[in-house]
């Protein structure tokens, strides 16, 4: 967004906030970067429901149609691998390519202390697996977005399960979906704050690695924003 308007909008709002007593739309953080109320990042964000999902460590989601590790095969540049990669794994376990195994758990693990987060859901037992590398302060923010938007077109789910595994500390934690929306991933005063990280919906493997998507989020941002409706 163009600093000049965004800083005019950022007054005019800051303005409106003292008489209203509401929390600013935006602001600016230390090195100039934009921070957004989640109320604008909910309505720019075209959200794709999907059983299962990608999350990767810049915040670009994306649904998974078949399983993790097929995406992981079928383009692994994306993930930041090679077919080779991929390839070694598997024959260090004697598995074939694509098989559920030792292997798969490997690249999945490998890819979460990267800072991706895998996300399945499972009918049943009604619940979902998450895999995080660690639970940190971005992970938490991606995961309360997902966990915010996935509750909003799926609202029966709001009582499913939601179990965090940390790699980092082989902890699982065992939530409802609620209880990610409440206060098990940020508090009353954090998620009253502006952020600066968000996600970015993409539709492919290849998003993972084009810079349109968070440009298209960004200007949705900037429409929502000039339009005054939020």
């Amino acid at each position: 967004m163009d600093k000049d308007l965004a800083s005019k909008i950022v007054r005019s709002q800051g303005e409106r906030d003292r008489v209203d007593g509401i929390q600013p739309i935006m602001g600016f953080s230390d090195k100039g970067i934009p921070l957004y109320s989640r109320s604008i990042i909910f309505s720019a964000m075209d959200f794709e429901v999907a059983n299962a999902y990608w999350i990767n460590h810049s915040g670009k989601i994306r649904p998974v149609l078949n399983t993790h590790i097929d995406d992981v095969v079928d383009s692994p540049v994306s993930f930041g691998l090679t077919d080779n990669k991929v390839q070694e794994v598997y024959e260090k376990y004697g598995e074939a390519l694509r098989v559920e195994g030792k292997a798969r758990d490997e690249i999945i693990k490998n890819l979460c202390f990267k800072g991706w987060i895998r996300i399945r859901y499972y009918q049943a037992g009604n619940y979902y697996s998450i895999d995080v590398g660690k639970l940190n302060s971005r992970t938490r923010e991606y995961l309360y977005q997902w966990a915010y938007k996935e509750l909003e077109s799926v609202n029966n789910h709001r009582f499913s399960g939601a179990t965090i595994f940390e790699f980092s500390s082989g902890i699982s934690s065992k939530f409802d979906m609620n209880d990610l929306v409440n206060e098990a991933l940020l508090n009353a005063f954090q998620k009253g704050s502006l952020v600066m990280d968000y996600l970015v919906p993409v539709h492919s493997n290849a998003d993972f690695l084009d810079l349109a998507p968070a440009a298209r989020m960004e200007s949705n941002i900037k429409s929502i924003i000039k339009s005054g409706v939020i």
